[in-house]
C-alpha cells in the first residue's frame, strides 16, 4: 500500500478547489448512502452498454462504493490537486476536474456502447488525470509517500520522499499493464488508464500553448535543457535537472505543503515569465517579474511561496534583489506567522545588504538564536555591530537582556554547534 501525503511542487494559489471537491465528494458519499435507492445508484453512476448519458460523465466521479474507496481517492485527489491548481489557480482548476471527468466519462461510455450493461463510479478516473498533467508539468518535484508493506512476516512503515515522475508512471504504468490483460472490458484499470490519457494531452497541450506556468521545470522543458547541455559540451546528469532550493541556507525553508494542508524540502525555482521561466525576457524584466511575484505571494500571506521564489530568483537571476521595504515585509509576514526557522536566511541577508539600517533585525535574529537554538556566541557578535546609543530604550533593554542571556549560556557550558554566521 502506497499513498502520497505532500508535495514539495511550487504551490501559488491556495488549495480552495482541492478542499471544497474534497468536502464535496465526502458530503455526496454520505448522502446517497442516506437517501439513495437502486434506481438512484443506477441513474447517476456511469453506465455502459446502455448508450450515452451525459449526466453520468460528471455525476458518476462523485460516488463511491465505500468509505475505503472514498478516503483513497480523496487523499490522491489532495496530492495532485494541490499541484494542478496550485498552478492554475481555483477556476481554471475546477474546469480542469470537471472537463476530465467529461472527458473520460464520455470515452468509456464511447468505447464500450457494444458491451453487456454494467456500472462504474468514483473520482479515480479524473485523479489519474491529475497524475498524468503533474507527470507533464512538474516530473523532478517529490511526494512525500507513506507506504505499508508486507515482506514475509515482516511489516515495513514508513514516509519516503519519492520523484513525481517515478510514481507517477509505475501506477500509470501498472494501469496500462493490467488493461492489457483485461482488454477494453470495463474495469478500474480502464478507468484509469484512461483518465490518464486524457491527463497527459491536456496537460501537454496547456504546458505547449503557454497557458500554465511551470518555471522550466516541465517535461519538455527539462528535455529541452538536456539538449543544450550536450551540445554546449557540459554534460547533464540527473541531479543537475532537479529542483533544489533547500540546502543553502540557515536553516533550509521547506515550503513543502504536508499530510493534509501545511506547508516538501525546497525545489522551487521561482517563476519568473510565462511559458517557461520567462527566458525570452530581458534581465531586467525578469526580475521585475520576480519581485512582482514575491510582492503578490506576500499580499496574499502566502509566507512560504514568497520565500521560496525570493530565494530561487536570488540563485538564477543575477542583480535580482528585493527593495528594502519588501525585504522586511517577507521577514514580518514569516514571523507573524510563527515561521521563525524559516525567516533566519532573510534576517541575515538583510543584515548583509543593509547593515547600518538593520539594528532591530539584528535584534530578532539574535532573539531566536538564544532562545530557540541556544547559540550564544552566533547571538553575540549578532548584537556586537549595534552602535551604543542607536536604539531606543525598551529595545536597549532587550539588547542587554540578551547578552546577559548569551553569557549565562557561555557560563553554563552551553555546546554551540556552529552556523554560517
Amino acid at each position: 500500500m502506497i499513498f502520497p501525503l505532500g508535495t514539495d511542487a511550487p504551490i501559488y494559489h491556495r488549495p480552495i478547489g482541492t478542499i471544497g471537491l474534497i468536502v464535496l465528494n465526502v458530503a455526496a458519499f454520505f448522502a446517497s448512502l442516506e437517501y439513495f435507492g437502486q434506481e438512484d445508484w443506477e441513474r447517476y453512476q456511469l453506465a455502459v452498454g446502455q448508450g450515452v448519458r451525459p449526466l453520468q460523465w460528471i455525476s458518476h466521479g462523485f460516488l463511491h462504493a465505500d468509505v475505503f474507496h472514498l478516503a483513497g481517492n480523496m487523499i490522491f485527489l489532495w496530492s495532485f490537486g494541490l499541484i494542478v491548481e496550485g498552478k492554475v489557480g481555483l477556476l481554471a482548476f475546477l474546469g480542469i476536474y470537471l472537463g476530465l471527468e467529461v472527458l473520460a466519462g464520455a470515452a468509456i461510455q464511447a468505447t464500450l456502447l457494444g458491451a453487456d450493461p454494467d456500472y462504474a463510479l468514483g473520482a479515480s478516473g479524473v485523479i489519474y488525470g491529475l497524475m498524468g498533467m503533474v507527470l507533464i508539468w512538474a516530473p523532478r518535484n517529490e511526494l512525500s509517500v507513506f507506504y505499508l508493506l508486507f515482506v514475509g512476516f515482516r511489516i515495513l512503515t514508513g514516509v519516503k520522499e519519492v520523484a513525481i515522475y517515478l510514481f507517477a508512471i509505475f501506477y500509470i504504468g501498472w494501469e496500462f499493464a493490467s488493461l492489457f490483460f483485461t482488454g477494453l472490458t470495463l474495469s478500474s484499470a480502464l478507468g484509469h488508464a484512461t483518465g490518464a490519457i486524457w491527463g497527459l494531452l491536456l496537460g501537454t497541450v496547456l504546458v505547449r500553448s503557454n497557458l500554465v506556468d511551470c518555471e522550466d521545470w516541465d517535461l519538455f522543458s527539462l528535455r529541452r535543457k538536456r539538449r543544450l547541455a550536450r551540445k554546449s559540451g557540459t554534460g547533464s546528469t540527473r541531479r543537475d535537472w532537479t529542483p533544489k532550493a533547500g540546502k543553502r541556507r540557515d536553516p533550509a525553508p521547506t515550503g513543502r505543503i504536508e499530510r493534509a494542508g501545511t506547508e516538501p524540502e525546497g525545489s522551487t525555482p521561482v517563476p519568473v515569465g510565462r511559458g517557461g521561466g520567462g527566458s525570452g525576457l530581458p534581465s531586467e524584466a525578469r526580475i521585475a517579474d520576480a519581485r512582482r511575484r514575491v510582492a503578490h505571494m506576500l499580499d496574499q500571506q502566502m509566507a512560504t511561496a514568497a520565500l521560496q521564489a525570493h530565494l530561487k530568483a536570488v540563485d538564477l537571476l543575477p542583480g535580482y534583489r528585493l527593495e528594502e521595504a519588501e525585504h522586511l515585509r517577507l521577514i514580518r509576514v514569516l514571523l507573524e506567522q510563527g515561521l521563525e526557522a524559516e525567516a533566519v536566511g532573510p534576517m541575515r541577508e538583510f543584515i548583509a545588504r543593509h547593515p547600518s539600517r538593520a539594528h532591530r533585525v539584528r535584534l530578532r535574529l539574535a532573539q531566536f538564536l538564544i532562545d530557540r537554538q541556544e547559540r550564544p556566541l552566533a547571538a553575540s557578535r549578532i548584537l556586537e555591530p549595534i552602535p551604543a546609543g542607536a536604539l531606543p530604550e525598551n529595545l536597549e533593554a532587550l539588547r542587554s537582556r540578551l547578552l546577559r542571556r548569551a553569557e549565562e549560556l557561555k557560563a553554563e557550558g552551553v555546546l554551540e554547534v556552529e552556523g554560517d554566521d
